[in-house]
């Protein structure tokens, strides 16, 4: 997992640099805007959303449940399932599957431009604008997939492991945005706080990893596969 998010990175950076013309193109004076650090905002239907410059959380809401079996009632919390980042396109979902509930929170001041669903197609059918749109989009369904495959297909230490690596990645790219590890981890993942810090707790005394006031400081040696 390590190595596999690291190439998915690469190819992103490929895109962006490839294109970067194309990016450049769809912003004008009267579609951008800022989005300050910490503002939520959601994506009307019929909006499509390109980033031109920060990182922007996407959560999705749904139904969660308190631990006690005799307590029934539900209550909305988000999930973060990934983020966007410089030259992402968002909004399809909100045009074309109304009934997933997306929120996007700037992790720092981001710049966006917003177009409007046909001024969209008008401009993406072109050859060069198509071509970029299906890259970006293929890349943005191999982040979902390996996010997803991460969460769902190991056993709770190897999430663990894997989000470790993820965080260490991301701070080494400069696209952090979570400081703490814990922190960084519970947003991502179902794992219950105390069997996570147990986990933590042992691969610092282990002598694994160095993390202080909460933020992972260096990866000191490669984690152990099996807990």
């Amino acid at each position: 997992m390590k190595i596999k998010y690291s190439a998915i990175i690469s190819e992103y950076k490929k895109i962006i640099t490839q294109d970067e013309s194309i990016i450049k193109s769809v912003a004008t004076p009267d579609n951008t805007r800022i989005i300050k650090s910490g503002e939520i905002f959601r994506i009307e239907n019929g909006e499509i959303i390109v980033v031109l410059s920060g990182v922007l959380a996407i959560n999705m809401q749904q139904p969660t449940f308190p631990e006690h079996e005799s307590i029934t009632v539900a209550h909305e919390e988000p999930f973060r399932v990934g983020k966007a980042v410089r030259g992402m396109v968002l909004g399809l979902v909100e045009s074309f599957g109304s009934s997933v509930s997306l929120q996007y929170v700037a992790k720092q001041d981001s710049k966006i431009a917003t177009l409007h669903y046909d001024d969209f197609v008008e401009r993406f059918t072109q050859k060069a604008q198509f071509s970029y749109l299906i890259k970006m989009t293929g890349f943005t369904l191999v982040m979902l997939l390996d996010s997803y495959n991460e969460r769902n297909f190991s056993n709770r230490y190897n999430v663990i492991r894997s989000m470790i690596y993820r965080y260490q990645i991301q701070q080494d790219e400069g696209i952090l945005h979570d400081d703490s590890l814990a922190g960084f981890i519970l947003k991502r993942t179902k794992i219950s706080r105390s069997y996570l810090f147990q986990i933590l707790a042992d691969l610092k005394d282990g002598g694994y990893i160095d993390v202080r006031n909460g933020k992972l400081d260096s990866i000191l040696k490669e984690l152990p596969e099996k807990y």
